[in-house]
């Protein structure tokens, strides 16, 4: 107890399990989520289903915890190889004959199936989030990014020393903010 408050080293709020380490955090969170998408895939996996159905079920229904959680802890790697995994064999159902997921990743216009690139749209999300932190003035998440320098636009490559290491959802952001135009300035002092 720190002043008669109880203290926790684990605490889950919105379903976000929250501890200590923001790694630590991510990993327990992550592998949940890969988890239930295992479970729920192997639940619909004896619907019969056409590939289109399969890829809209996909899109719409299983990856609908990815996308929430996207927006607050970035995905370790092996969890988003575990939820490609599963995706995968529930699309294909044991088929001889598959098509590489590049494929099935572009729109149906260019002659794919429209499926969502899971750790493009994950990258997306949590970006995204973070860059409406940013413009919130006032909150902690803008204050610690002017100290990192990461609100102006960055030399492309970026800096890579500014930010520590062990704040991985940073370092996402910052690699991509070279390449996201700042709209306050002008088009003419945008960094590309």
């Amino acid at each position: 107890m720190i002043f008669d408050v109880p203290y926790k080293d684990k605490i889950k709020i919105l379903g976000i399990h929250m501890t200590r380490h923001l790694n630590r955090s991510a990993h327990i969170c992550w592998t949940n989520v890969s988890n239930m998408i295992r479970i729920q895939a192997r639940d619909a996996y004896n619907r019969d289903l056409q590939l289109n159905q399969r890829i809209r079920y996909v899109n719409g229904f299983l990856l609908a915890n990815v996308w929430y959680l996207a927006q607050i802890l970035p995905p370790p790697p092996n969890n988003i190889r575990q939820i490609t995994t599963a995706i995968t064999w529930f699309i294909w159902r044991g088929d001889i004959f598959r098509v590489p997921l590049s494929t099935l990743y572009k729109p149906k216009h260019q002659g794919g199936w429209g499926l969502i690139n899971k750790h493009a749209k994950c990258r997306a999300l949590l970006i995204y989030r973070m860059l409406l932190r940013v413009k919130k003035t006032g909150s902690i998440t803008a204050r610690l990014l002017e100290i990192w320098n990461l609100t102006t636009p960055l030399p492309n490559p970026p800096n890579r020393n500014t930010v520590p290491q062990s704040l991985v959802h940073l370092h996402l952001l910052e690699s991509d903010s070279a390449s996201i135009t700042n709209r306050h300035h002008d088009e003419s002092d945008t960094v590309y």
